[in-house]
């Protein structure tokens, strides 16, 4: 069995009756819960019943969607979306100054458009097998995450107070 770890956005901190959303990295089916900041949430359906398997309702890449309840440890499937997801990397060299003071990186996103597509940036794509370099990205999305993420025609533009000092790999839900 495994479980899914979710980093929230700089500064967030899980309350009850929060929507926390993220990529399923798989199909997930032998998952026993989330990990949200270090804390372990079982994943319930709307009638309290246990759910072990993501997967069995969404594909790897779909936009899951729970709501917490921080007293009990209990992360309630909020919903499912067709919407899909995608990694992209922010490189550290990819960062030009913009006309606010900060910095801005561009990556492409196949599907997005400027007028009507809202983009969520849901999480730093961790590889859960160097925990010092996932330390380092998590400290770099926090300058990344704090700000919003905007859409243009097949593009997201990040921007950042200071350039990271690592790449950063993103998930990213386009809605």
């Amino acid at each position: 069995m495994s479980v899914i770890k979710v980093t929230l956005p700089y500064g967030e901190i899980p309350v009850t009756g929060k929507q926390v959303s993220f990529v399923a990295p798989c199909n997930c089916i032998e998952t026993t819960g989330l990990q949200i900041d270090g804390e372990f949430y079982t994943v319930v359906d709307t009638l309290c019943e246990c759910v072990t398997g993501i997967g069995r309702r969404w594909d790897t890449g779909a936009i899951v969607s729970v709501i917490l309840d921080v007293e009990k440890k209990l992360a309630y499937l909020s919903g499912g979306s067709s919407s899909r997801g995608t990694v992209v990397t922010l490189t550290v060299d990819g960062w030009v100054p913009g006309t606010d003071g900060k910095y801005v990186q561009t990556v492409a996103v196949h599907g997005v458009t400027g007028l009507d597509t809202q983009v969520v940036v849901v999480d730093v794509a961790l590889s859960d097998t160097d925990a010092s370099a996932d330390q380092a990205m998590i400290s770099a999305f926090a300058l990344v995450a704090s700000n919003k993420a905007i859409p243009g025609d097949g593009e997201i533009t990040f921007k950042a107070a200071k350039i990271p000092e690592v790449n950063i790999q993103i998930n990213v839900g386009v809605f």
